[in-house]
């Protein structure tokens, strides 16, 4: 419980030091696809099976960040 409490601690301080000193555009995209690890995680702790519709899902947000950095350096 402990280590969870300080993960999150990191985890608030860095998205606030981002937010600080980043791009917010860049940061608002990342910090939008905190599903993703969420499913992935399940898949990988839990053995859950990602349906159809996830994989859609997750195929289309990592689409959307690829083109959102070719639009960025372009």
């Amino acid at each position: 419980i402990g280590l969870a409490g300080l993960l999150d601690c990191a985890a608030n301080s860095l998205y606030l030091w981002a937010l600080r000193y980043g791009s917010l555009t860049w940061v608002a995209a990342i910090s939008s696809l905190y599903p993703v690890s969420t499913v992935l995680l399940a898949r990988l702790v839990l053995g859950e099976r990602i349906a159809v519709v996830q994989r859609i899902g997750l195929a289309a947000a990592s689409l959307a960040m690829i083109l959102f950095g070719v639009g960025a350096t372009g």
